[in-house]
C-alpha cells in the first residue's frame, strides 16, 4: 500500500486548537487508511477462496477428506 505524506506548515503555536484539530484529522485519516488496507485485504482473501472453490472444487473436497480423517485418527494438525 502507498501512503501520501503532506506537510503543512501551521501559522500559528503548535499548542493552539488549529493545531490540534489538524492533527486529530490526520491521525482519523491514518486510523481509515490502515482500516481500508485490513478490508482490502479481507476481500483478496475471500476472492482467491472464491476462486479455489469455483476453479479447483477437487481441492477443497481432498482437503476435507484429509481432515475427516486426521479428526478419526485423533490427529490435529494445522492446515495451511
Amino acid at each position: 500500500a502507498s501512503y501520501t505524506v503532506v506537510i503543512v506548515p501551521l501559522r500559528n503555536d503548535l499548542n493552539t486548537l488549529d493545531a490540534l484539530r489538524f492533527f486529530l484529522w490526520v491521525k482519523k485519516l491514518r486510523d481509515l487508511e490502515r482500516e481500508k488496507d485490513l478490508l482490502l485485504m479481507g476481500v483478496q482473501a475471500l476472492e482467491q477462496v472464491r476462486y479455489r472453490l469455483f476453479f479447483h472444487p477437487e481441492d477443497i473436497s481432498t482437503t476435507t477428506e484429509e481432515l475427516q480423517s486426521n479428526f478419526r485418527n485423533g490427529e490435529i494438525r494445522k492446515v495451511g
